[in-house]
């Protein structure tokens, strides 16, 4: 005579144990991967575009101008972080 477990209201079970994070990136990522191949595929997208190849251009600059702007933040949370080492 046990007590029946009921489910949340959404349903999902929830995990029995939790599983740490994986992540692919486990060291600093060097700068010339960082900037170069956004950089390069943004350019690789304006040299499309100049030919005439709208859409993968498009597509390539748009990749290349994400990873910019998410290399920058990246930047910016590291040296955050550096700071905080600094004063703790």
């Amino acid at each position: 005579m046990g007590v029946e477990r009921v489910l949340p209201p959404d349903g999902v079970k929830p995990l029995s144990r939790p599983c740490p994070a994986r992540y692919a990136i486990i060291g600093p990522m060097s700068r010339a991967a960082g900037i170069g191949v956004p950089a390069a595929l943004l350019v690789a997208g304006i040299v499309l575009a100049i030919v005439g190849v709208k859409i993968v251009a498009f597509a390539l600059a748009a990749i290349g101008l994400v990873g910019l702007v998410s290399w920058a933040f990246y930047e910016v949370g590291r040296s955050e972080d550096r700071e905080r080492e600094r004063q703790g």
